[in-house]
């Protein structure tokens, strides 16, 4: 996967939601690719994301940042309509060049669930990482710039005090925009089910 704005992209037309994704053994690398893994979103579209696994994944360069996951993405908060992630499972990423490791940022009412990196390095990385809005983040064997990140608590970020970023996410309620939450949201999800089951 080498040019674009992202190698390995979920959204951002998501309103039906994503779940039970898996991606592995993949390589991204050029300087003019800007994310490698993908997630943008927003208020004017929702939709209910989860249960996303990333495996074996190389990462020569790219221009911004290895993991995005983007609810500011064109309209941002802009609309009546909740994005939800959850449950974004990244093992055995290798990067060897970027702007940002990390680039995630929900909103303060709808922060993304349980992010969670396994055996991952970061080579080369230019700026602190910006995380924003997240509950459930955490690392295991994660290496940024060649130094082990023990708890989130010690990574910089640009977030300031909007972030909501605790060592552990013991248990995980029903996130806004699911079922029964918002009858309009779950109409326009099941249309579009309908839509495509159709075509």
């Amino acid at each position: 996967m080498k040019d674009g704005h992202g190698g390995i992209t979920i959204g951002s037309e998501i309103s039906g939601g994503v779940r039970n994704l898996f991606a592995e053994n993949c390589r991204l690398d050029s300087e003019n690719l800007d994310h490698a893994l993908r997630v943008k979103n927003n208020r004017m579209r929702g939709g209910l994301l989860e249960k996303l696994y990333f495996r074996n994944i190389e990462i020569g360069q790219v221009a911004h940042a290895a993991i995005t996951i983007d609810f500011n993405y064109e309209e941002g908060a802009k609309g009546r309509f909740t994005p939800v992630v959850r449950d974004f499972v990244v093992s055995d990423l290798r990067s060897g060049k970027s702007k940002y490791a990390l680039d995630v940022q929900g909103f303060k009412d709808a922060p993304i669930y349980s992010l969670r990196l396994e055996d991952c390095s970061f080579d080369n990385v230019a700026e602190p990482e910006i995380i924003k809005n997240v509950k459930g983040l955490t690392f295991q064997n994660v290496r940024i710039n060649g130094k082990l990140v023990e708890s989130v608590d010690r990574i910089n970020s640009h977030s300031g005090s909007e972030s909501a970023v605790p060592n552990r996410y013991p248990s995980l309620p029903r996130a806004p925009g699911e079922v029964g939450d918002d009858g309009d949201q779950l109409a326009r999800a099941n249309r579009l089910r309908h839509m495509y089951l159709e075509a």
